[in-house]
C-alpha cells in the first residue's frame, strides 16, 4: 500500500494535480459506460435491409 501512495506522490509532481484529476474522470466515466453497456440487453435488427439477397427477404 505504501508503495503505491509514493507512485502516486510521484505522478502528482510530474503531471499536476489537475491532469490525475482528468484522467480519473475519464476513468469513471468509461467504467459507468462499461457497466451500463453490460446490463441493457442487446438490441439486434434481423429485418434483412435493402441489400440483402431475395431469399432472405422472403423468410
Amino acid at each position: 500500500m505504501g508503495d503505491l501512495l509514493v507512485i502516486l506522490v510521484i505522478v502528482v509532481a510530474i503531471t499536476g494535480f489537475s491532469r490525475v484529476r482528468e484522467t480519473a474522470r475519464g476513468f469513471r466515466q468509461a467504467v459507468r459506460n462499461f457497466r451500463e453497456a453490460v446490463a441493457e440487453p442487446a438490441e439486434i435488427d434481423i429485418t434483412p435491409g435493402p441489400g440483402a439477397p431475395e431469399r432472405a427477404r422472403k423468410q
